[in-house]
């Protein structure tokens, strides 16, 4: 079970070697196009739901939105509810990233998974479904079964 997760891990970042091409003529880093990932996701997202969906500080977050509004990626707004909380949206530039990503890595998964048969694909698809399904419940209840193992 050990390299599974290490497999995960590597595609993943292969994945993302790939995907720079898509970004590259749009002067982003990792971050910043990570950021605008889970913006456009969300289709509006508060900086501090942004800093908790990233793991990192509020500061930096308000550096990478200040940062993705120069170049025209997204804007700042106010919060309909609560004035006093900013909202990051996208703007059409910075869905159409998302759109350009997206079909990179499409094209890139496509292509990795050409060679496995349909009857293969389907069971690997399954069992990914419900490793995803667990892993939210998991985060929408805290980890809580993960606790224990936590103090390791």
């Amino acid at each position: 079970m050990r390299n599974l997760g290490r497999f995960i891990r590597r595609i993943y970042r292969i994945c993302g070697a790939y995907s720079q091409k898509a970004i590259k003529n749009y002067d982003l880093s990792t971050s910043e196009m990570e950021a605008l990932r889970i913006i456009t996701y969300h289709e509006s997202i508060s900086q501090q739901g942004l800093a908790d969906h990233i793991s990192i500080d509020k500061a930096a977050v308000t550096r990478l939105a200040a940062s993705l509004e120069n170049k025209g990626y997204i804007y700042r707004g106010s919060d309909c509810k609560d004035k006093r909380v900013k909202r990051l949206y996208a703007t059409e530039s910075g869905n159409e990233i998302k759109s350009e990503v997206r079909a990179t890595e499409q094209e890139f998964y496509e292509w990795l998974f050409s060679e496995v048969d349909e009857g293969d694909m389907e069971i690997f698809t399954k069992v990914m479904e419900m490793a995803f399904e667990k892993a939210r419940a998991g985060k929408n209840d805290g980890f809580s079964e993960l606790q224990d193992c936590a103090g390791r």
